[in-house]
């Protein structure tokens, strides 16, 4: 087993896989909202002509145009929110996401991944699972919400040098990159 390493910045480096929401998802979301927000806007500046109730929603449509212009002028919802970032050697874990100039970057040797596996969970969700050994600085720095939900639901003991979390199938080719993850874990082992 190899040392996991903590980076300042993510490496520059070519990429086999950038896992998360990207850029396109970031851009049609984004003008969903700004369509939303115009919306509510128009409604609160020409309520009188639209509507005839009573003058306190108005101010309800201009109250909620306002917060969906605070989350559209948020330029960090505009950017890509990559979970994690794949070399032919491992992976990068971000200690937050979005990823901001202050973003620290676990990287994980293949050598310690214990499981990587597309499977069903809570149910019938099928998501990218996986498995490794982190020690518990990593986990409370890079795991924390998994951490958490781990031990909520009595998955690890704090003893255990291992965190588990899984992604949920969204927009993503999540069994693709699950099945790619799996051949590459396989490979490195294997060497």
């Amino acid at each position: 087993m190899k040392d996991n390493k903590i980076y300042e910045n993510l490496p520059n480096t070519d990429f086999i896989i950038v896992y998360g929401p990207g850029k396109t998802e970031a851009i049609l979301t984004m003008s969903l909202f700004t369509v939303v927000m115009i919306g509510f806007f128009v409604l609160g500046v020409f309520y009188e002509q639209i509507l005839v109730k009573p003058i306190a929603f108005k101010w309800v449509f201009l109250i909620i145009s306002f917060i969906f212009a605070i989350g559209i002028f948020n330029k960090n919802n505009w950017k890509a929110w990559p979970y994690f970032h794949v070399d032919e050697n491992g992976i990068y874990f971000p200690s937050e996401i979005p990823s901001k100039k202050t973003t620290q970057y676990l990287y994980i040797p293949f050598e310690n991944f214990i499981k990587i596996d597309y499977e069903k969970i809570l149910g019938n969700r099928m998501a990218l699972t996986i498995k490794a050994y982190v020690s518990e600085q990593e986990k409370k720095i890079f795991f924390r919400e998994d951490a958490f939900r781990n031990a909520f639901f009595g998955f690890e003991s704090k003893e255990d040098k291992t965190i588990s979390f899984a992604y949920a199938k969204g927009f993503h080719h999540t069994e693709q990159t699950a099945m790619e993850l799996k051949e590459m874990l396989k490979k490195q082992v294997s060497d």
